[in-house]
């Protein structure tokens, strides 16, 4: 297993994580091997569990740079995006800049105009459902950012090579934000407006 650093992931129990991880039935063991969140990541990453390993980071990463990462993403994978999209992205990137209530309104109304089907509308999502009171609520904030990676990643891609290499790209840029860089991607296809 090689050694990967990601310091700001959390941990969790092994109970939460396979449902959130939704693991094959062949690797629901993977969660008992290690209590290190990076050494499950990493073994994650070698089996080309790309979807189950984004999900670790979505869920792992604080809520602030687990939506900053989705928005990364969303606009690395900028093709065929809508400007209600553009709008959804940039309201959640606001409020990751400022996680503040009326951003997070901002941000749920940004989602709800893009449409809950563009990967940009969940990392809008992410930033509304995250920092409130209720149980557990900095999670909900994971499940935003998963869904706006995981779809970001299979937009208009069909073949199977270019899917693995934008979920590795993605996987780098979700390292680097748990490891405090700003997980900037380059290259690829940009979104218009792009601060990536």
């Amino acid at each position: 297993m090689s050694d990967l650093a990601c310091a700001k992931l959390r941990r969790f129990e092994p109970e939460l994580l396979q449902h959130w991880l939704k693991l094959p039935p062949d690797h629901v063991g993977l969660i008992r091997e290690t209590d290190e969140p990076a050494a499950l990541l990493a073994r994650l990453r070698e089996l080309g569990l790309w979807a189950e390993a984004m999900r670790l980071l979505a869920y792992g990463l604080p809520e602030r740079e687990a939506v900053w990462w989705s928005c990364m993403c969303v606009r690395h994978a900028g093709d065929a995006v809508t400007g209600l999209e553009l709008v959804a992205v940039e309201a959640a990137e606001a409020w990751v800049r400022q996680p503040e209530t009326e951003a997070r309104r901002e941000a749920a109304m940004a989602a709800s105009a893009a449409g809950y089907a563009a990967p940009g509308s969940w990392s809008a999502l992410g930033a509304s459902w995250s920092h409130r009171e209720e149980f557990m609520a900095d999670l909900c904030g994971g499940r935003g950012a998963a869904m706006a990676v995981t779809r970001a990643a299979e937009r208009g891609r069909r073949d199977g090579e270019e899917r693995r290499r934008r979920f590795a790209r993605f996987f780098d840029s979700g390292v680097d934000i748990g490891n405090g860089g700003a997980g900037r991607l380059t290259g690829g296809d940009l979104l218009s407006g792009s601060v990536a």
